[in-house]
């Protein structure tokens, strides 16, 4: 598990720096969180291991279940994912992006 954490936090990063720049944190976590869900599903990650289907059609599948709040940001930051073969990665990347969401909210309101 630390593992998929220590290869998630880089695209975790991003993401959260790309929905603070757009302030769209919500936005972004709630595709997040959804696209986490689904690729936690074991037939969906054998699904997306599939060598036979690609890439980008495998993001395209993956954003297909979080219609509400995709923006062109997001689809950009989902086909470099499929491009680097992470669309695995999606739970811890989607558990990282709100565990940082959480302590941005918390330093806001320390402010």
């Amino acid at each position: 598990m630390a593992e998929l954490r220590t290869l998630a936090r880089p695209y975790a990063k991003a993401a959260f720096k790309a929905a603070q720049e757009h302030e769209q944190l919500a936005q972004w976590s709630q595709v997040l969180t959804i696209a986490g869900q689904v690729t936690a599903n074991e037939d969906i990650r054998q699904l997306l291991a599939n060598p036979g289907l690609e890439e980008q059609k495998k993001a395209e599948l993956t954003l297909e279940v979080a219609e509400d709040g995709v923006t062109e940001q997001v689809r950009n930051f989902f086909a470099v994912l499929a491009e680097n073969r992470r669309l695995t990665l999606l739970p811890e990347i989607s558990a990282l992006f709100n565990t940082y969401r959480l302590i941005w909210s918390a330093l806001l309101i320390s402010k």
